[in-house]
């Protein structure tokens, strides 16, 4: 190739460079260039993400919202529990207890073996089904009596002694009953029968009861099995039968101790007396047991009456 022609090549290429850069289109730095771009893009972002923060403040600010109201229900359901109980204190003298504290609840002597007594929390819903049942039992009872002989009652979610469960129980002055729903069994009927059958223990260890009159009504040679804890757990021990009632027992568990006899018969007696009567028509051991036990109870009150 001659100089000629290199020179001509440069040429051309020359010219081609500056066609190209005649004819390129001219751009504006304005807000419309690459960084103006950039900074629009930033805002745009800026002002998404606000709006998705104030969102999500709002969802935090109505959560907050339904949080404090359950609060305040809470509380509410807690203030009038304890308006209740107060209530309940000012007009029989009895204190209900319902927050669990091992060392209120139980003595130094039920804490230790053997008795070993366990219990846990009950749940406030449960304590506001409860205290009218409570109110229950105390209206049916001569409050004279329920003010020299009950001081206080224990509700609970749980209750064991010797490694038993319990439903219920008594001390020398007071109630421990136990609830863990309507679902599991602690109906309104079960928790009121429950409250009849244990303070009947504690009248039964006030007031004398006629004790070789109600044994002379059982069977020739019948004894009481113990104290009713040995029975605990074991299979039908609610069941009534014809042959238990012709001996003058309502179920199998009346079978442990004279005590736990008469603690069943008191449940019927006051809460379910025609269902009673019923069967003292037949069984007339049962008949006469019934008649103790009226006796009984008319003679701590002459205000006792029968359901």
């Amino acid at each position: 190739m001659t100089l000629t022609s290199k020179r001509l090549n440069k040429d051309s290429i020359l010219v081609f460079i500056i066609c190209i850069v005649l004819f390129l289109p001219v751009r504006s730095f304005s807000s419309e260039s690459p960084a103006g771009s950039v900074t629009a893009l930033s805002a745009s972002r800026d002002k998404s993400r606000i709006k998705q923060l104030e969102e999500k403040n709002a969802e935090l600010r109505e959560e907050n919202g339904v949080l404090k109201a359950m609060l305040r229900q809470a509380n509410s359901g807690t203030i009038d529990i304890n308006k209740k109980i107060r209530a309940i204190k000012a007009e029989y003298g009895v204190q209900v207890h319902y927050k669990y504290d091992k060392k209120l609840y139980f003595s130094a002597g039920w804490i230790r073996k053997p008795s070993s007594a366990e219990g846990k929390q009950i749940l406030e819903k449960e304590v506001e089904r409860i205290l009218p049942i409570i109110e229950t039992f105390l209206s049916r009872s001569p409050k004279k009596v329920i003010k020299r002989n009950l001081s206080d009652i224990f509700l609970l979610g749980e209750l064991t002694f010797y490694g038993k469960s319990f439903a219920a129980t008594a001390s020398l002055d007071g109630l421990y009953i136990k609830s863990k729903g309507v679902e599991k069994g602690y109906t309104k009927e079960f928790l009121l029968e429950s409250l009849f059958h244990e303070f009947s223990s504690i009248l039964f260890r006030n007031y004398d009861f006629p004790k070789t009159h109600w044994e002379s009504i059982n069977p020739k040679n019948f004894k009481y099995s113990g104290t009713g804890v040995e029975v605990l757990g074991s299979a039908n021990l609610y069941d009534q039968t014809d042959e238990l009632l012709r001996e003058g027992f309502l179920v199998k568990y009346s079978q442990s101790s004279l005590e736990n006899d008469l603690n069943m018969l008191s449940e019927w007696l006051f809460t379910k007396g025609r269902e009673l009567d019923v069967i003292c028509k037949k069984n007339h051991r049962v008949k006469l047991k019934k008649e103790i036990a009226q006796k009984f109870y008319k003679k701590i009150d002459r205000e006792y009456k029968f359901n």
